[in-house]
């Protein structure tokens, strides 16, 4: 899985000031009627650019602007230069800006300059030009980019910083790299939270960063004894310590379900241990689904041996057996077992053999 998609979706919490960004960006309208669909999109558009309107009101009509014409595109990069206007209007403008130039200059200028604008506007700038500054612009734009981030990797305000810090560890920024491996190390002054940190060097390639997230197995928050678990799978070294945390019942989920999905991707050994933590019936069935997905998500990507298949869908038909089974979130166990046991039995030649009749 694209580790990468993963840390922008997580990142997008930033706007939940500001909901209506996503419903503008929903899918397409189905336009029945041309011509009240032009009427309605000029009058949105309207609304939206009056500033002596209220801010509610421009902002339920924002969804409505549709693909704006080039007068408006200036106009929305006008507005999202104006101090006058409120954070959340500027924010919204420039999100639905075109992508050139003019838009290009107008963040920069925004995040180069510490008092221009507050925390939700440099955040979501900041997440919103990363985003769609690709490897298809110029060195010369992603070089201006990379400065620009890097001027807010020690911004005061907690948003800014993690929001550029998501946007340049991807980028693999030796700058946002070594911050984050130097205060780790030292555990002084890490600039966001340690789980975010050991996530990013995960994203960055754990396997280079061993020796700093190492430590972090031992720690007491499991938010943080999770991402190491999940970024350590790599290392030789930890994989018995890893594998102990998977086992121990007492644990929280969110530190055995990383735990069991990493070794699934990375351990030759996971069915040694996996196929006994789904039998387990003293264990959550949270537990044994993460760990019934994640001995298929190793079974779909990995050479595994036939007779391990085999194993593993007798555990699984027992499991399917059992009554009763639900997660904290209500899905129902037992059913996704029967499903996934009817499933491999019929489509799966080295399982359909074993199980005829």
């Amino acid at each position: 899985m694209n580790r990468i998609v993963i840390v922008i979706n997580k990142f997008m919490y930033v706007f939940l000031a500001s909901a209506c960004i996503t419903i503008a960006n929903a899918a397409p309208t189905v336009v029945q009627d041309p011509v009240a669909y032009r009427a309605e999109k000029v009058n949105a558009t309207e609304t939206f650019i009056d500033a002596s309107k209220p801010k509610g009101e421009r902002i339920k009509a924002y969804p409505k602007l549709g693909y704006p014409d080039e007068e408006t595109f200036t106009r929305l990069v006008q507005m999202g230069l104006d101090k006058n206007e409120d954070d959340q209007i500027r924010l919204l403008a420039l999100q639905r800006a075109r992508y050139d130039q003019k838009y290009f200059d107008a963040v920069l200028a925004i995040l180069e300059d510490i008092n221009n604008g507050g925390e939700i506007l440099n955040a979501g700038l900041i997440n919103d030009i990363s985003r769609r500054t690709t490897f298809r612009h110029s060195a010369d734009f992603r070089q201006r980019l990379q400065h620009a981030l890097r001027d807010r990797l020690k911004d005061i305000r907690a948003q800014v910083r993690l929001a550029a810090y998501y946007a340049l560890v991807p980028m693999h920024d030796v700058v946002a790299i070594n911050n984050l491996i130097e205060s780790l190390r030292s555990r002084n002054n890490i600039p966001i939270p340690v789980h975010t940190a050991i996530e990013l060097l995960d994203v960055d390639g754990s396997a280079k960063h061993i020796v700093t997230i190492r430590p972090y197995l031992n720690s007491q928050d499991p938010l943080i004894q999770a991402q190491a678990a999940r970024a350590l799978a790599v290392d030789a070294k930890s994989r018995d310590q890893i594998i102990s945390l998977v086992t121990n019942l007492e644990l929280p989920p969110v530190v055995r379900e990383n735990a069991i999905r990493a070794l699934a991707r990375e351990d030759e050994k996971f069915f040694a241990y996996a196929l006994k933590l789904l039998s387990n019936k003293s264990d959550t069935p949270d537990m044994r689904l993460a760990t019934m997905r994640a001995s298929m998500g190793r079974i779909n990507y990995h050479k595994v041996a036939g007779r391990v298949q085999v194993n593993f869908v007798r555990v699984v038909k027992s499991l399917s057996e059992e009554k009763g089974l639900k997660t904290q979130k209500g899905i129902d166990l037992t059913a996704e077992a029967r499903h996934l046991y009817l499933h491999m039995r019929k489509r799966v030649p080295t399982v359909s053999k074993p199980f005829e009749g």
